[in-house]
Parts: C-alpha cells; sequence; structure tokens
C-alpha cells in the first residue's frame, strides 16, 4: 500500500503528460488538414545591422502550417510593391516575442531568414530553347516555342489532378488566360508556382519551365 502512495504522484505525472501528447497531437493532425493558400500568413521584416530578415511564426504543433511556409516562401515574396529574394528560410528557431501574440513565447516558433531586394527593370531575359522572354515591373512577355507548351502542361494538370481546390483551379486558369495573352503578371505567376509545388514531383518539369521563363 505504501508503494502504492508513492508511485501515485508519479503516474498522476504520466497520466497529465499523455492527456497533453493526445491533445497537441489532435492540433497537429487538425493543422495538416487546413489549406493554408487562401489563409493570409502573418509575417514581420526586420533590418538588423543593415540586414534585412523576414520572419514568419508559427505555433509548435502546426506543420501544415509551416509546410505553407516552406512552399511559400521558398524563393522570393512581395511586400508592398517590392520584391524579396529569400536566401535561405531556417525553421524552428526561437520566437521574438510580438505584441499580437495570443499564446505565451514557448508556444511558437519562428522561420527566418535573410532576403534581398530585387529591383524589377525592363529588360530582357534571354533566350531558353528557343523561348524568348521580355520584362518589365509587372509582367513578363513570353514567346512560347514548341519545345516549353506551359499551357498545354498546365490544362492536361488540371484535368488529371483531382485534389485541386476551386481556389487554385481559379488561379491556374487565370494565369493560362493571361499566359495567352502573352503577358502573365508575376504575382499571378508565383501563385501557379506555389499551388504546382503541393503536388512536387509530380509538377517538377511544369515548375522548372516557369521558372526558367518568369524568373
Amino acid at each position: 500500500m505504501d508503494k502504492i502512495n508513492h508511485c501515485w504522484p508519479f503516474i498522476v505525472i504520466i497520466v497529465i503528460m499523455f492527456l497533453f501528447f493526445l491533445f497537441f497531437d489532435f492540433l497537429r493532425r487538425k493543422d495538416m488538414k487546413i489549406d493554408y493558400t487562401n489563409k493570409r500568413i502573418r509575417y514581420y521584416i526586420e533590418n538588423n545591422n543593415g540586414v534585412d530578415y523576414i520572419i514568419i511564426p508559427y505555433l509548435f504543433w502546426q506543420e501544415g502550417k509551416l509546410n505553407a511556409i516552406k512552399t511559400m516562401f521558398s524563393d522570393r515574396f512581395e511586400y508592398e510593391g517590392r520584391f524579396f529574394r529569400v536566401e535561405f528560410l531556417y525553421h524552428n528557431q526561437a520566437h521574438i516575442p510580438r505584441v499580437d501574440d495570443i499564446f505565451p513565447k514557448g508556444f511558437y516558433r519562428d522561420c527566418k531568414s535573410v532576403i534581398k531586394n530585387i529591383e524589377l527593370t525592363s529588360s530582357n531575359y534571354g533566350n531558353i530553347n528557343n523561348t524568348y522572354i521580355n520584362g518589365d515591373n509587372n509582367q513578363v512577355s513570353i514567346q512560347q516555342s514548341q519545345y516549353f507548351d506551359i499551357e498545354t502542361e498546365i490544362q492536361k494538370f488540371i484535368k488529371s489532378e483531382n485534389n485541386l481546390s476551386d481556389f487554385d483551379k481559379e488561379t491556374l486558369q487565370s494565369f493560362l488566360y493571361q499566359l495567352s495573352k502573352g503577358s502573365p503578371e508575376k504575382n499571378t505567376t508565383k501563385k501557379v508556382v506555389d499551388i504546382l509545388n503541393k503536388f512536387l514531383p509530380l509538377t517538377t518539369a511544369i515548375i522548372n519551365m516557369i521558372k526558367a521563363l518568369t524568373f
């Protein structure tokens, strides 16, 4: 009896820890089902000793959000009309407390990367396998050859992929329309790449073609 009484506090602690594990595992599983494509992800731009950083907070159980962050901020992004290149995105960094934080600091993790401003000026992006691209601040103008028929490939993808959301389909259709006019918007192009990144490795070829032509 004395042994049972002696072990009782440890049993209670183990049970509580197990319940916490189940609770946060439930939150993790629920977060994995969220489509962050249509959600606004909060981030901050900071300058430290002349170096610009992007900092993106997330809760430690938000694996779905973390995956979305890795996809959406893997290359470049637009902020207040300016374009930035993401150098290398580190995740699971110590959180910097914010005024609008809802939970205590220990619940948060940060993604962090050095970013560099991209000066977008009128230019000729070159000739890639007989494909010619001209760009300015807001649009790129494409003349496609038979070797890179992006429009056909995306149409095939839309027809064959059953897991596309209606929003993603509309974004792809908008890109196809702009592509048919020869001047897809860079913001739309980036959204298309973000969508296709969710279906890797099946979409690798299409992504590479788009990036080669428009970035």
